[in-house]
């Protein structure tokens, strides 16, 4: 399954969607300093819906937002150097900056630290590091970790293969149309295996809805 490189091409976006008169008054609030308005107006330039897709200044305004901790905004430019399609590419910086945002507890920085660890050419592979990276983010109610455990457990990476659990860490998130929940449910055929309840009796952790 090639989940790492479309986990690549995921950008946070927290934000409702915009219209062109709201970015236009965005992009002059983020000349004025406004740090969410840089953030907005970065995301817009790097997704390409609003307007035509942008990298160099997608770059320079998630970079102004970032300077002042903004986690939205430094996450994307984590996203951004993960690109090896760009000239910011840099693996290592990547992974500097999904590995303060994760020690600050942000959920989707602890899951890209999990998707890192298990697929990742450019660091050392480390299954039961993800693992614990995944369920921190799934603590913090993030959904799509989920889906990540449940790839854990049908493959048997960081924990023994167990299809009952892979099916419990799937099933809501198959129900909300995420993508790799709903790849794991049919390619493993989970629906077939009965459900692992095994959180009631303190075996692991109980899957966060």
């Amino acid at each position: 399954m090639k989940i790492f490189a479309s986990a690549l091409l995921f950008f946070v976006s927290y934000a409702n969607s915009i219209s062109i008169e709201e970015f236009n008054k965005y992009k002059i609030a983020a000349k004025n300093n406004n740090i969410e308005a840089n953030y907005l107006v970065g995301k817009a330039y790097y997704e390409g819906k609003l307007i035509k897709k942008n990298i160099p200044l997608a770059f320079s305004y998630l970079k102004k937002a970032s300077i002042f901790e903004h986690k939205k905004a430094t996450y994307n430019l984590g996203i951004i150097f993960l690109n090896k399609k760009t000239k910011y590419y840099d693996s290592q910086k990547a992974y500097e900056i999904f590995s303060k945002l994760s020690k600050e507890g942000y959920p989707a920085a602890l899951n890209m630290m999990g998707l890192l660890y298990t697929h990742a050419k450019d660091i050392k592979k480390d299954y039961i590091k993800a693992v614990k990276y995944f369920e921190s983010a799934s603590k913090k109610h993030y959904k799509k970790a989920n889906c990540n455990l449940a790839y854990m457990y049908a493959n048997g990476k960081g924990v023994a293969t167990n299809f009952g659990r892979a099916h419990v860490f799937a099933k809501e998130g198959k129900k909300e149309g995420l993508v790799l929940c709903k790849k794991l449910w049919k390619d493993f055929k989970l629906k077939k295996y009965t459900e692992d309840k095994g959180w009631k009796f303190n075996f692991y952790t109980q899957p966060i809805k």
